[in-house]
């Protein structure tokens, strides 16, 4: 018997702490959410974090959120799961996007996960700096927790986890990389799954 292999794509970061104490010599995945728009309010980029990219430079990356695990099946209708940590602020937008039943919750958002090579950290899964849009799947398990974290307290922070369905009014990409020259460009979203 014959097993078709699995494209589905997960990367999960060993521990919180691979993204908000980073070091180099680690050599784990890292995820930032750059930013996110949930209906048309922003979530504040409180998390400043340092760039996996050039940490040498100290150069410190400003983050609404850090992603612990990403899952997407890579079909363009496909759901994309993120789970980690929001700010503050972004815990009463969420929320009050979830708690709102009576209309789905539209979303933008921007987000790289770095992984680790021998010639260094590259983006292995990312928005290329592109805003993607789409909405909060009603399908899918939404959460944002009402308790503040309590493991991470340089910044508050609340867990989160959100699953979200591709826009059907325009096409957008999703990026992937197995190593820093092998990439590939992956369309997300239902247009582009029509």
């Amino acid at each position: 018997m014959v097993t078709k292999a699995s494209s589905e794509l997960s990367l999960r970061v060993n521990s919180l702490s691979d993204i908000t104490d980073f070091k180099l010599k680690d050599m784990n995945t890292v995820g930032h959410l750059i930013s996110m728009t949930v209906g048309s309010q922003e979530v504040s980029a409180d998390f400043h974090v340092l760039d996996p990219m050039n940490p040498k430079a100290d150069s410190k990356v400003d983050c609404c959120g850090l992603i612990t695990f990403a899952q997407w099946n890579k079909k363009p209708g496909g759901l994309l799961v993120l789970e980690g940590r929001i700010c503050e602020g972004g815990y009463g937008i969420i929320q009050g996007a979830l708690d709102n039943v009576e209309e789905e919750a539209k979303i933008k958002l921007k987000f790289n996960l770095y992984k680790y090579h021998s010639k260094g950290y590259y983006k292995g899964f990312h928005t290329d700096e592109q805003e993607i849009e789409g909405f909060i799947s009603t399908d899918g398990y939404n959460n944002v927790d009402d308790q503040a974290a309590t493991d991470y307290k340089l910044v508050p922070n609340h867990c989160f986890s959100l699953a979200i369905i591709g826009s059907d009014e325009k096409d957008q990409d999703l990026h992937v990389a197995y190593g820093p020259d092998q990439k590939f460009v992956l369309k997300f979203g239902q247009k582009a799954g029509a």
